[in-house]
């Protein structure tokens, strides 16, 4: 198919098991790779996730780095869980940016409509103003955060940040 230049997405649904045969298949853009013995439930699962890819990709008309990194698939299914096993959220952060402390920010700003600056948010983590800071820009990125810009009668502005709208 690739071969042909088709534009056609592909789940594979295989009982190849060997390591050279996934990657082949991500080399040919495989949207999702199931090994057998297929539970329903499983392939209910990745196709309503191909059609919330497919409904976000025609609702965007630029990108952003964030939409690129929701848009491409974090992981590949090895093994098919049993239908009631709940299974982890994989999201790769970035270098620099560790789960737990992104948490401690989030909860910072959980419910609250205040306004914080880095040194603020660090003090109620017990990090850095610079740690906080990096949390922050990254939230800002990420649009979970606005930064807004405090000018102060002397020295330099000062960035405060509150939840998203």
């Amino acid at each position: 198919m690739r071969a042909n230049n088709s534009a056609t997405d592909v789940i594979l649904i295989t009982a190849a098991k060997e390591v050279d045969t996934l990657r082949d298949a991500l080399r040919g853009g495989v949207f999702y790779y199931i090994l057998k013995p297929l539970v329903f439930e499983r392939l209910q699962e990745v196709i309503g996730q191909y059609t919330a890819h497919l409904e976000k990709l025609h609702a965007m008309e630029n990108l952003a780095q964030t939409d690129v990194d929701t848009l491409l698939p974090q992981r590949v299914t090895g093994n098919t869980p049993a239908p009631d096993t709940p299974q982890p959220n994989i999201t790769r952060l970035p270098k620099g940016i560790d789960g737990i402390t992104l948490d401690k920010i989030r909860s910072v700003f959980s419910g609250s409509t205040e306004s914080f600056n880095a040194e603020e948010v660090g003090a109620l983590i017990g990090a850095s103003r610079t740690t906080a800071r990096r949390y922050l820009e990254y939230m800002v990125s990420t649009q979970e955060l606005e930064a807004q810009v405090n000018y102060g009668s002397v020295g330099r502005p000062e960035r405060r940040y509150i939840q998203a709208t």
